[in-house]
């Protein structure tokens, strides 16, 4: 049902399958859980779940154990990322769904220390290196955009943003004129203030110095540019375009946090998406109506992308189009079985 994100070499053992939950309060708040000091990776703070039974479900699995640590009841889940990752002593392959509706209230029935963090302070957290792809998964939206605003209509640019923003658009990825001086700065700028106000990120394609003087949470490198040549700053997100084996790597050469692919066929983005390390963005099909964004949506989050990347003019309908994408990815679950009442 999703992707595998190998974070490290599988090897030939035979891994441990987990279902972990992303559980997601409607102000944004994730629950945490702390490994008792004994524990494999103990003292560190993890996504809930456990191990599968054999010849079971996922999503059985994540109710089932989300019953006996929290006491809370769950109906279904939506897929989120698949984590296969080698640790000295184990090889473990995670598949995260994430929750947003579930009955009582979660507690830790087994002793265990749980807690409600908000997405700025999970900094101060430490987690199992076989979390660190879930966070990343758990801190991106579903739904992003790509503009071009290097036309040089800074105002029609700024308008266009702000309407991709109030239909609910969670990442902007945007271009502005080269060479980047201050009028770019400048709107630039605005551009990283409209999405702040609406919790949104920005993500500038182009250079990092450029995406530090705007404020910009990321740089985008796009497929072609030259590689930097220093470090890239910590404090910034780094994206690249995949389409290749070889994309891949320079991505985890780069040490990016996330991936648009291109323009392929279904059945690629999915194998694409099996050996991708990171989250990944896939694209919708060119000049998407509302409706076929909707389903594009949806398939991908089934192949286990991410999320969806529009890229459209200033009149296409792309606000429709981000609208519709969010409800078909808020809508895509997996339900729990549930067993049927004698008679």
């Amino acid at each position: 049902m999703d992707p595998v994100k190998v974070t490290a070499k599988a090897g030939a053992a035979r891994p441990v399958r987990v279902a972990a939950a992303v559980i997601r309060r409607d102000d944004g708040a994730l629950l945490l859980a702390r490994r008792r000091p004994e524990a494999h990776q103990g003292g560190l703070w993890e996504f809930p779940g456990g191990k599968l039974e054999p010849g079971e479900r996922v999503v059985d699995a994540l109710a089932r154990e989300l019953g006996e640590e929290l006491g809370i009841d769950i109906d279904g889940a939506t897929p989120l990322i698949r984590v296969r990752h080698a640790y000295p002593d184990k090889l473990v392959d995670i598949a995260t769904l994430e929750v947003r509706t579930w009955r009582g209230e979660a507690h830790g029935r087994e002793g265990q220390v749980i807690r409600w963090v908000a997405p700025r302070d999970l900094a101060g957290y430490r987690f199992p290196a076989a979390n660190l792809p879930i966070l990343a998964a758990a801190l991106l939206p579903r739904v992003a955009v790509i503009i071009d605003g290097a036309a040089g209509d800074a105002a029609g640019c700024v308008r266009h943003v702000d309407s991709c923003l109030a239909a609910g658009a969670g990442l902007v990825r945007v271009r502005l004129a080269a060479p980047v001086g201050e009028g770019a700065h400048a709107l630039g700028r605005e551009l990283v203030a409209r999405c702040h106000g609406y919790g949104a990120l920005l993500l500038l394609e182009g250079r990092a110095p450029d995406a530090l003087a705007i404020g910009a949470d990321g740089v985008h490198l796009a497929h072609g540019a030259a590689d930097p040549a220093e470090s890239l700053p910590p404090a910034l997100r780094v994206s690249v375009d995949v389409g290749t084996p070889a994309d891949l790597a320079r991505a985890a050469r780069l040490g990016a946090d996330l991936a648009f692919g291109g323009s392929l066929e279904p059945s690629e983005i999915e194998a694409l998406a099996r050996e991708a390390h990171l989250p990944l963005y896939a694209p919708a099909p060119p000049m998407a109506a509302p409706a076929a964004a909707a389903a594009a949506a949806a398939q991908l989050c089934r192949a286990g992308c991410q999320g969806i990347a529009l890229h459209g003019s200033r009149s296409d309908g792309l606000a429709q189009a981000i609208h519709s994408a969010r409800a078909a990815l808020g809508g895509e679950l997996v339900f729990v079985s549930r067993p049927r009442a004698a008679g």
